[in-house]
């Protein structure tokens, strides 16, 4: 991971997040050494977002252990109430291993979703 990546990532596009969040998401993206939370792979900063695993709207807060840097691509599966209707969505989890799938899974469950069955 360059200097020049986790200055791309650090500038970041949220403007009205709190500083701990910021703070909080960096630190997290380097932890994780700009791989994604889900599938391990490695991430440009462009294609990193950090997501709360447990929302903010829940009771969740912007503590480090409540956030994961993960492939925004993958953001969607973990949102939308039944992935499976959508074409697209399918071919992309065709494509993961079955632990990625249990992580999309349990990051499923945490935003109210019901798990997805392959």
């Amino acid at each position: 991971m360059s200097v020049r990546e986790i200055e791309m990532f650090r500038k970041g596009i949220y403007k009205a997040k709190s500083v701990l969040y910021e703070n909080n998401r960096l630190s997290k993206y380097v932890s994780q050494k700009g791989s994604c939370g889900i599938t391990g792979e490695r991430l440009t900063p462009h294609q990193a977002i950090c997501h709360h695993i447990k929302p903010t709207a829940h009771g969740g807060t912007d503590d480090y252990e409540n956030l994961i840097i993960i492939n925004r691509s993958y953001h969607m599966l973990v949102h939308t109430k039944d992935p499976l209707a959508n074409k697209d969505y399918v071919k992309m989890l065709a494509r993961f291993e079955k632990k990625a799938i249990n992580k999309i899974n349990e990051l499923r469950t945490e935003v109210g979703n019901p798990k997805l069955s392959l």
